[in-house]
């Protein structure tokens, strides 16, 4: 079963204080959406790290 957007970013980013998230394979940091939602996140990953995931 593939792992959820919440799941991996909490696996794969660390929180920071101004509300924002870095990405712990590239120190790159990510604003969650307005929404709540984890499109950000994800799609970075998606994006920079796929040969990471497949």
């Amino acid at each position: 079963m593939s792992p959820t957007p919440k799941q991996l970013t909490q696996a794969l980013y660390a929180k920071l204080p101004n509300g924002r998230y870095k990405c712990r394979l590239c120190s790159k940091t990510r604003k969650l959406s307005s929404s709540g939602g984890y499109t950000n996140a994800v799609d970075h990953l998606r994006r920079d790290h796929e040969s990471t995931f497949l």
